[in-house]
């Protein structure tokens, strides 16, 4: 077992004293509800060397029914709790009681199945109501109300993950420009043309300036000119040309994903349409056990086959784990082995828990730590030199480890 292995087994042994193996738990993938029981939970944050849990939340009742999400943008996921149609959302951990209710909002009705993403590349994750293959998406945590935005994707019965599969963020919203106002944006334009010469009013041209307007490039007098090829010669004031439409562009966040089997389709957009590709990842039988998280890496120490390798901060898009008892199969990045042409493969097997933990996907930044999971106060890059924040991520690289890690309900 390797060491970035051992660490995450560390951490939940020591959350699972007094539970006996039995049947598995499915896995509650990112964007999706918790699952289990308990008001308690456990967070691992994004590395954790230590073998204790780096965060602890209580929040709600045992049985209520809770999604994990950032909902104030901060780079640290907390619980949210639904009751019916209603959502009650703790204040923010970074300046408030995380353990006590912030707001309460009414969305969709009861019996709606939730899913969670960043739909609009702001930070903060919100709500998105499914009905069949149809996706009521809401930007807002606060007031209640109707959905942003809808658009259909795949097939009543599929499987939906949520996910930022190319690692494109992108806050920005386009209304679009519809420049011929006929209430459409498809049209492809059209070009200007020069005003009409009437046969009354045309001298000719006579391009070599010989007097003759019979050489070859010449326009004999009288002959009249319809630049815009509508037959006659009336168009006395010309056209303006009329650039193409231009159609709306939604801002980039979370996006779908839709899992038949090991069979994976991947949409980057937020739109009523087909897959942009597709790949297979494990087998048939992981249907229920799929995870989705963007992972650090996790400090490795030297071995005589390789070097000693610290922590860092995950990059680029989400990414799989197939949960098989308590071996986690983290897959490379998604967005770079479709590039390639490839299904993405195991880059590395970490062990959680036990088999009756309910395990989710949690993002929470972490202190920086070693290849060998000390603590540090600089974090440098693989020559040696500090490592400088990117004001466009949630957490301080330069201070922080960030990304996603695992949670235990309790």
């Amino acid at each position: 077992m390797s060491k970035r292995a051992l660490s995450v087994g560390i951490l939940t042994a020591g959350l699972s004293v007094g539970l006996a193996a039995a049947a598995i738990s499915p896995a509650a993938a990112q964007g999706h509800e918790v699952g289990g029981k308990g008001s308690v939970y456990f967070l691992s944050g994004a590395v954790n060397p230590t073998g204790q849990a780096d965060k602890v939340y209580a929040f709600g009742n045992a049985d209520d029914e809770v999604y994990y999400g950032d909902w104030y943008g901060h780079g640290e996921d907390q619980p949210m709790v639904r009751r019916g149609n209603a959502f009650i959302v703790p204040q923010d951990a970074t300046d408030g009681n995380p353990n006590l209710t912030n707001n309460t909002f009414y969305y969709g009705n009861p019996g709606d199945d939730v899913l969670i993403g960043d739909w609009d590349g702001n930070g903060v994750d919100t709500l998105a109501i499914r009905r069949g293959n149809q996706f009521l998406v809401k930007n807002d945590n606060t007031k209640s109300g109707k959905a942003d935005a809808e658009f259909y994707f795949g097939d009543k019965g599929d499987k939906v993950h949520v996910g930022n599969w190319d690692g494109v963020v992108d806050d920005t919203e386009f209304d679009g420009e519809d420049y011929n106002d006929d209430g459409d944006y498809d049209d492809p334009g059209a070009p200007g043309f020069a005003p009409d010469i009437s046969r009354v009013d045309d001298e000719g041209f006579d391009d070599d300036e010989d007097g003759d307007f019979t050489d070859a490039g010449d326009r004999q007098p009288g002959t009249g000119v319809d630049n815009n090829k509508d037959g006659d010669f009336d168009d006395i004031d010309g056209t303006d040309p009329v650039p193409a439409d231009i159609p709306p562009t939604p801002a980039k966040g979370d996006t779908l994903m839709i899992q038949r089997g090991n069979h994976f389709f991947v949409k980057n957009s937020l739109s009523t349409g087909k897959a942009d590709y597709e790949f297979y990842f494990g087998d048939a039988r992981d249907a229920d056990s799929v995870l989705i998280g963007n992972w650090a890496t996790q400090p490795k120490a030297e071995t005589k086959d390789d070097s000693a390798k610290p922590a860092a901060s995950a990059t680029a898009g989400d990414q799989l784990a197939i949960r098989r008892g308590l071996e986690y199969h983290l897959s490379s990045e998604i967005s770079k082995t479709a590039l390639a042409g490839k299904n993405p493969k195991t880059e590395s097997v970490m062990f959680y828990g036990e088999p009756t933990d309910t395990v989710f996907v949690a993002r929470l930044a972490v202190e920086p730590v070693d290849a060998y999971g000390k603590p540090v106060t600089t974090i440098v890059d693989a020559d040696g030199d500090p490592v400088v924040d990117d004001a466009d991520t949630l957490w301080d690289e330069s201070t922080e480890i960030g990304g996603d890690g695992f949670g235990v309900r309790r």
